[in-house]
């Protein structure tokens, strides 16, 4: 739901609850808009929006200092994943 709002138009976005409206705007910022315009099957495009977005968002995570001192003292693993509501896959 969120990956698919963060497509639409930001006039429409800002239309949304302040909060609501940010979040979906922060992940409207990582989506290669351009490049997912190139893919036509709805599910592949959708699906290729949420891996896009997963990836931000270990990047993401991966930038903070007190996350990395976890990882690096094997305190804490950051995965990325994704549920894939149709087949019950994650």
């Amino acid at each position: 739901g969120a990956i698919k709002a963060a497509q639409l138009d930001e006039e429409t976005i800002k239309k949304e609850p302040a909060d609501l409206a940010k979040a979906l705007l922060g992940i409207k910022t990582g989506l290669d808009e351009k490049r997912l315009s190139c893919i036509h099957d709805p599910r592949a495009h959708d699906r290729e929006a949420v891996v896009t977005n997963v990836t931000n968002q270990v990047n993401h995570l991966a930038k903070d200092p007190a996350l990395m001192d976890l990882v690096n003292n094997d305190e804490l693993t950051i995965v990325g994943g994704f549920y894939e509501i149709s087949s019950g896959i994650v």
